[in-house]
């Protein structure tokens, strides 16, 4: 699963757009979480483009080589994925979006009907109470804190992987200690699993100056929507999965589960806020997802 450095460009109405794409079938559009990129929209759809799907997966405004200007807010950013279809001659697609990308995902879904075909949002936030007060995510987000961070998650990934398994799962979770150290040991024995850790979680301690921008964007941007999604205004089948583990507590999907109409709910146990890729039942739980988007894509 080592991604390989295959982002190109497209101008579109909205701007330049950078993007990756991989596999075969039809087209699911993968919008990565904060500090992504299209390397690890690439990588968490890994299971789609491996099971009968064409992955486009673009970095988000403000990520790698898209500029911050293509879409400062969740609207804007929606438009300008609406323009990236186009451009591309797509018609429409599915969406595949986790957390801070599964928001644009609702939001694209709500503004642009005729482009969404069914959406998979993960661990989404649909309230501004999303653990972390505003105050404290701007100085997260300074240059000097987040190159601290990266520092510290590079030297932990250095060490083999366990410690910086540990990291991911414990500081978006409610687990225990003890449950968090042994499900990292479990999560690094296992190869697919452990390439989640070391080659998608990886990738935003790569080039991470560079993700700054749109991390802040869907970090300090997003209270107005965040206070009134326009959850009620999406008509596509839609699939909230959530971790009933997670920091990002459950009345966030419970609330888009109970907003858009005939949506359909599920809960991870015990999972993390990357559960879906590093529980125990991981690999039952994506092939879930895929028989599910395999059923809700028009021929």
């Amino acid at each position: 699963m080592r991604l390989e450095d295959s982002a190109r460009f497209v101008t579109t109405g909205a701007g330049r757009i950078e993007y990756a794409e991989a596999g075969e079938g039809p087209t699911l559009l993968s919008l990565h979480p904060a500090f992504g990129g299209w390397d690890s929209g690439l990588g968490m759809a890994a299971a789609f483009w491996k099971g009968g799907f064409r992955v486009l997966a673009p970095s988000r405004p403000g990520y790698l080589g898209t500029p911050a200007e293509v879409g400062t807010s969740p609207a804007a950013q929606a438009d300008g994925l609406a323009a990236l279809l186009d451009a591309l001659g797509i018609e429409r697609c599915a969406v595949f979006g986790h957390c801070a990308g599964g928001l644009v995902g609702y939001v694209l879904a709500a503004r642009h009907p005729d482009r969404v075909q069914c959406l998979v949002a993960v661990s989404t936030p649909t309230d501004p109470d999303v653990g972390v007060g505003s105050t404290l995510l701007r100085v997260a987000l300074t240059r000097p804190v987040v190159s601290r961070m990266m520092s510290r998650d590079r030297k932990l990934l250095a060490e083999g992987g366990v410690a910086a398994a540990r990291r991911m799962i414990g500081d978006d979770s409610t687990l225990p200690k003890e449950t968090v150290s042994v499900l990292a040991e479990r999560v690094m024995a296992d190869p697919d699993r452990a390439a989640f850790v070391t080659e998608v979680w990886a990738t935003r301690t790569r080039r991470s100056s560079e993700r700054i921008a749109g991390a802040r964007i869907d970090a300090l941007q997003v209270d107005d929507v965040l206070a009134s999604p326009p959850l009620a205004s999406i008509t596509c089948p839609t699939l909230v999965v959530h971790g009933g583990a997670e920091l990002l507590a459950l009345r966030h999907a419970e609330r888009a589960a109970h907003t858009i109409p005939d949506a359909e709910s599920r809960v991870i146990p015990d999972g993390c806020h990357h559960g879906l890729w590093v529980n125990d039942d991981a690999a039952e739980q994506q092939a879930y997802v895929r028989r599910w988007l395999v059923s809700h894509i028009s021929p």
